[in-house]
């Protein structure tokens, strides 16, 4: 290739000489701080839902059952979590056989399990509502029981 021809193609375009400074960020600094920020936000808001969860689980849980049901509680979390990372593992390398395909096994899993998930939570919120109310029911009867004088 002559020298002039050389020069010519090693040279930026100019577009971008003009538009994008020198030192601005490249894409993937941009993509790093914008994973780092939705973890942070991700974090914050696993801290909140896990202090809901249990609060949940110690109140609405009958005083005997409480072990057992914590115990069931803990062991879905537990083999849940691990199990998330390996059925994306498998969906990449028996669907798609690739490691760069690994979005798409997260977009196809997602958009199975996430309606998934939803109809079931939406399933679950009625019955646990009613169970709400008549606890509350339950323990407003008792507290008017012990303050009535003897």
């Amino acid at each position: 290739m002559p020298a002039a021809r050389v020069a010519v193609a090693e040279r930026e375009p100019r577009r971008a000489r003009y538009l994008i400074p020198r030192d601005a960020p490249q894409r993937g600094e941009v993509v790093a701080a914008l994973t780092m920020l939705a973890l942070v936000v991700y974090g914050g808001a696993d801290m909140v839902s896990v202090v809901i969860r249990e609060t949940l689980i110690q109140m609405g849980t009958p005083d005997a059952m409480r072990g057992r049901v914590t115990a069931i509680y803990l062991f879905m979390f537990i083999f849940f979590g691990a199990f998330g990372g390996q059925m994306i593992g498998s969906i990449t390398q028996r669907v798609f056989g690739s490691d760069a395909d690994l979005w798409k096994s997260i977009v196809l899993t997602a958009s199975i399990l996430l309606p998934l998930a939803a109809f079931t939570i939406s399933r679950g919120v009625k019955p646990y509502g009613r169970e709400v109310e008549r606890l509350e029911k339950l323990e407003a009867e008792r507290g008017a029981m012990t303050s009535r004088p003897a």
